[in-house]
């Protein structure tokens, strides 16, 4: 890493750290730095994924750092070794995450993660134990009209666990949301990249 971003390895280095105001700053870097692919294992390889996960554990009050913790997860999220690490250390930390807070950008950002972790088959008994599947339709149902990212997010989520779980797409609708879907289709009938994920949910 360069010079300029060398007090990301002495933080992850001092998982005790507890300073708010310089966590939260370290965890925008590493999003800003996990952008350029070619970084990626060097900021893997420093335990960096599950050093944010221990992270959210310890400041689950702590809105602005969460906010920002996710935000990093969200962009190594797409890469299979940070799935793999989040399914085994973070998923009901993702889930308690949700649940606790009413935050607009925090929702994007935790959706964004479990979208892309939910593409694998092993993720889905963690988000059913976690109760993770009435926490997405809830905040699904919550902000279906503010925010379609959450709407798209919570969709593709929903329907990677379906296509490896069946038997999650009657527990969804249990929950009520397929009605949630079908409403925000009519409230965003004219946003095609929506009703495109949406329709392949239902």
């Amino acid at each position: 890493l360069s010079n300029e971003h060398k007090d990301i390895i002495e933080i992850v280095n001092c998982a005790s750290h507890s300073d708010a105001d310089k966590l939260q700053n370290t965890f925008y870097k590493i999003s800003n730095l996990s952008l350029d692919q070619e970084r990626y294992n060097e900021i893997y390889n420093l335990g960096t994924v599950k050093f944010i996960i221990d992270t959210m554990n310890k400041v689950q009050r702590e809105g602005p750092v969460l906010i920002s913790a996710l935000g990093a997860l969200r962009n190594l999220s797409p890469f299979d070794e940070t799935q793999v690490t989040i399914i085994n250390h973070g998923i009901p930390t993702i889930v308690q995450t949700m649940e606790i807070h009413d935050d607009v950008t925090l929702q994007k950002n935790a959706l964004a993660v479990l979208s892309k972790v939910c593409t694998k088959k092993e993720s889905v008994s963690f988000v059913l134990s976690s109760a993770g599947l009435k926490v997405i339709v809830d905040v699904m149902s919550k902000y279906y009209i503010e925010s379609v990212e959450i709407l798209e997010n919570g969709c593709l989520a929903l329907e990677n666990m379906i296509l490896s779980n069946t038997d999650v797409k009657k527990e969804v609708s249990v929950l009520g949301g397929i009605d949630v879907v079908i409403s925000a289709m009519m409230v965003h009938r004219d946003n095609s990249d929506f009703q495109e994920i949406a329709l392949k949910l239902l």
